[in-house]
């Protein structure tokens, strides 16, 4: 009886292990300034995310901003921002001063920003799959309406 407890025991340990590690691999390029975190999407894939790339340059100057990830399906861009803590109270501002001047450098883009945690982890988690070749084309423009509609939703 303890011989087939002890089975069962490290069979379930075994699964445990197993099903932890299943962590997507991210080779994404993230900057090397230690104060923001900023990637890029850098292996060709099926989806041109240059133009976001070219975006996030851009926003990683701003000293408020901390964090950025974008994505974009033709010329339609969400971006998505996380700002130092002192500036948490005034992150609307920031967010609309920023698409303001992206708006006027890149005036043939459709650009949303957010500064929505819930919006930068959908994003973030969708830089991997474009990055990892994990979704096409349709799903990427069906996840970006759905995201868009969100930032819409909280404006």
């Amino acid at each position: 009886m303890k011989n087939l407890l002890n089975i069962i025991l490290s069979v379930l340990l075994l699964l445990t292990l197993v099903a932890c590690t299943g962590k997507e691999d991210d080779h994404r390029i993230t900057q090397t300034d230690p104060k923001k975190d900023i990637t890029k999407i850098i292996i060709p894939t099926s989806i041109d995310q240059s133009l976001t790339n070219k975006l996030k340059e851009t926003v990683k100057d701003k000293d408020e901003v901390t964090r950025v990830r974008g994505i974009n399906s033709g010329s339609d861009i969400l971006l998505a921002i996380e700002v130092k803590q002192i500036n948490q109270f005034n992150e609307q501002e920031i967010e609309k001063k920023i698409k303001k001047e992206l708006e006027k450098k890149y005036p043939e883009a459709n650009i949303e920003v957010s500064s929505d945690k819930k919006i930068f982890i959908e994003i973030d988690e969708l830089e991997k799959k474009i990055q990892n070749n994990r979704i096409g084309k349709k799903d990427l423009e069906k996840k970006y309406n759905e995201i868009k509609k969100l930032i819409k939703d909280q404006a």
